[in-house]
């Protein structure tokens, strides 16, 4: 499908009609429609034929598509500036998404199901826009997190631990240490000595 990548469809009523075609089979194959499309759910008695005619309709819009080429020439393959930036907001908005969720378990999973994003090019993309993978980074903002919470001493590391998602103290701790190479205590010793120069 490299023949579809970064161009702008331009799409007249036969395709939509199409698209419309494809929806609605879909509803009489799955439970969940196409809004679950990482995991479909069959129904239990789903209508005879409604699969066949996804992929029937589904390869009748992509031959249209490519035949006459109902694509915006003037336009058709975006600049790298126009891309970077999209790439850029989609980034910031999985990030924003981490700091709503930084008091959950949330997984990578969950990001991409959040966002309609498939594994690799997320964790392709995140690693070429902030040199770190999502999951890490994810971790990192949580750790941060608990630094903040440390040094205002209105909380107990239990406490903290259950705010930021932690299953328990221990794997609060023991993820703390793993990234910063001090207990959850010893940091805590650290910001009372600095604070005492």
């Amino acid at each position: 499908m490299d023949y579809f990548s970064n161009k702008i469809m331009q799409i007249e009523a036969s395709e939509k009609n199409l698209i419309a075609e494809i929806v609605k089979e879909s509803q009489k194959a799955y439970s969940n429609a196409l809004g679950g499309h990482n995991k479909l759910l069959k129904h239990e008695n789903p209508l005879f034929g409604s699969e066949q005619l996804i992929k029937i309709h589904l390869e009748l819009l992509l031959i249209k598509l490519i035949r006459k080429g109902s694509f915006d020439h003037s336009s058709k393959r975006l600049n790298e500036s126009t891309l970077a930036k999209m790439e850029k907001g989609l980034v910031d908005d999985i990030i924003e998404y981490m700091h709503e969720n930084i008091a959950s378990d949330l997984t990578f999973e969950d990001i991409c199901n959040h966002f309609s994003l498939g594994k690799t090019y997320l964790k392709t993309l995140f690693k070429t826009k902030t040199n770190l993978g999502a999951m890490t980074y994810f971790k990192n903002l949580k750790i941060n997190e608990a630094k903040t919470l440390i040094r205002e001493q209105q909380y107990n590391f239990t406490q903290i631990a259950y705010m930021l998602g932690y299953k328990s103290v221990h794997t609060f701790s023991r993820s703390f240490k793993e990234a910063t190479d001090m207990s959850p205590s010893e940091y805590a010793t650290s910001v009372k000595a600095m604070a005492n120069l």
